[in-house]
């Protein structure tokens, strides 16, 4: 069973979740079967030289498959945008969460209080 909260924050941030849900599908994809539809660099596409995010897509391929040498080897900044990366959906999530438990405690409390209203009046 899919989290409410979660499906609330893809809802939240559209944008972020396509692009994150299109590239871990891509990625997989590509090393499991071979089939490749990830979107080529722009950069090496037009100018034809090497832009420092080049390798990204090959050395996040080469972690699935652990081996580290390898993504070190594709671009070694995937150590670095990998850990960055994940800080940030975590911390985005956490306060996308922490938002939500301050919208739905009021309206908790109000029920609970409702509740042992109820619960009074029918011992009485």
């Amino acid at each position: 069973m899919i989290n409410y909260k979660i499906i609330g924050y893809i809802k939240m941030n559209p944008f972020i979740s396509i692009i994150c849900i299109y590239f871990l599908f891509s990625t997989i994809l590509k090393s499991t079967s071979g089939i490749d539809i990830c979107i080529p660099c722009i950069w090496k596409t037009f100018l034809g030289f090497n832009c420092p995010g080049c390798g990204l897509t090959k050395a996040f391929i080469s972690l699935i498959e652990l081996d580290v040498k390898k993504a070190f080897e594709n671009n070694w900044l995937i150590f670095i945008i990998m850990p960055l990366g994940s800080y940030y959906l975590i911390h985005d999530y956490y306060k996308y969460t922490r938002k939500i438990l301050r919208i739905t405690a009021p309206t908790q409390k109000a029920r609970f209080r409702v509740s042992k209203i109820v619960l009074w009046l029918i011992k009485h």
